[in-house]
Parts: structure tokens; sequence; C-alpha cells
């Protein structure tokens, strides 16, 4: 959002340009002030770019995006078309879930001010970090991010090797997102992204903390300091616990969104 010298004015720059225009245009009188509020083709072209991940909107200035890359990310879906009409998305209805989850975290950091600054972990029964710090939202970081996630593409269970691989180690992605070393009990720590969009379709079955419950309570425990907003993006399959991810987002303070799928 801008502040300061109206809507139209996030740097002194722009205001001096449109003050020495609007002195020519108003010979002897004071320029009208700009709008508040922004109307017609100004308000479509900015506004309709406000920062959004899947419906919530971004706010924070230093986020991460938590995606699960187990074998069930791979299992084909079809989004419900009034959802997309709704929120604008423009990428296929039909595809992988993984694919979908992408084509989101793109779209979100492309209009986001490339100032912010993110990172991205990726997690299925081993928890990887793209990079060991958050980094700022310009193209090239973008670009680069993007091509960490294509890497990160997971196979169907069937040709993905050790089956022991393609299990869900949420707590330590949680951990990671907290600032806190995998597989330990650490406190959380300052470098952290302070909002954090998790992007799964299972709970845990890897790690040292499985239990839905007991992971639940761990993570309250570490928010009490850390104050990590924490919002849950899935999909609304029924193979997926909605109970325990609308939990998860609860206890994180943060929203729960589950993607509707088209009605058979």
């Amino acid at each position: 959002m801008c502040i300061g010298l109206g809507w139209p004015f996030p740097n002194p720059g722009n205001w001096r340009k449109w003050w020495t225009k609007e002195k020519e245009n108003s010979p002897g009188r004071t320029p009208k002030r700009p709008p508040e509020h922004p109307t017609g083709d100004a308000a479509n072209s900015r506004y309709a770019q406000e920062p959004k991940f899947y419906g919530v909107e971004m706010f924070s200035k230093r986020l991460a995006f938590v995606v699960d890359v187990s074998s069930s990310m791979c299992d084909h879906i079809t989004v419900d078309s009034d959802w997309l009409t709704r929120e604008g998305r423009g990428y296929p209805p039909s595809a992988q879930k993984y694919d979908l989850a992408v084509a989101e975290i793109a779209a979100a950091l492309k209009t986001v001010d490339p100032r912010v600054e993110f990172g991205i972990i990726t997690f299925r029964s081993e928890v990887k970090s793209w990079k060991d710090r958050l980094v700022p939202a310009g193209s090239g970081a973008v670009a680069e991010a993007m091509q960490y996630l294509g890497a990160q593409h997971p196979l169907p269970l069937a040709s993905a090797g050790d089956p022991a691989r393609q299990k869900t180690n949420l707590a330590d992605a949680l951990r990671i997102a907290l600032g806190i070393r995998p597989g330990t009990s650490g406190r959380p720590t300052e470098e952290s992204a302070d909002e954090v969009y998790v992007m799964t379709d299972g709970q845990p079955t890897a790690g040292d903390l499985v239990d839905a419950d007991v992971l639940l309570s761990w993570f309250r425990e570490k928010n009490r300091t850390a104050r990590l907003r924490m919002h849950v993006i899935t999909f609304e399959t029924v193979d997926v616990d909605l109970t325990f991810l609308r939990s998860l987002a609860s206890a994180g303070g943060g929203l729960f969104v589950a993607i509707p799928t088209a009605k058979r």
C-alpha cells in the first residue's frame, strides 16, 4: 500500500511530475488534490494487483512458502470453475495439485513489492530450504525460486522409489519456518519469516512429531514467542484431513483455505 502523498505518489519523484503538469493546467490556481481512491483504469491497473495467495492478502514484509512435495501432491484434480472466476485465476483448472500450488506462488510473487523478503521450504520425509535466509523478491530471485520448485516436483508413488521417502515431515518444515534447526527443540529465531503459507494435502507421517494433537500442542508452545502468523491451504478432496489442517491454521493465528474441487 502507498503512504504519504496520496495514492499515486509512492515516491517524491512521481509527486513532482504530477505537480509540474497540473500547475501548467491550472494557471493562477492551486492544482486539485488527486482522489484518495482511484477509479476506472487507474483502479483496475493498480488494485487488481494486490498480492494474494489463494485469496489470503499478503501484508507481511517477510514471507515463507512451505510446500508439500510428497507423492500425493501428484494427484490430478479439477478446481471448481466458479472459484477460479471469483479469484481471477488464469491457470488451468485441471492439473496436479503441486502444479497448481506452484502456479499460485508464481502469481503471488509477481505482485509483491520487490523489497519484500521471501523463502521457500519443501517437505516430504526430508525437508529442504531453498535458501538459508530470506531474500528480496526481485525478478531474478523469483525466477530462481520457480526453477527450484520445478526441480522439486514430486513423482507418483509408483515411480518415486523408496515409499519411506514420500511421507510428510511437517514438524521439521515448521521448525525451519520458525528458524529452528530440524530435529531439535531449539527456540525460534528473529531471522525467520513472520508470515507463512503452508500448502499441503496431508497430516504428519514422518519425523519426530507424527501425532496430530502433539504437533499442534508443540507448535502453539513454540509460536508463543515466535508470533508467526501461519495460513494453511489445501484442496477439498476426500483424502484430506480438513479438521487437522483447520486446527493448524488456527494454532498459527492465520486463515484456513480449502480450494473447492469441481463437483462430479
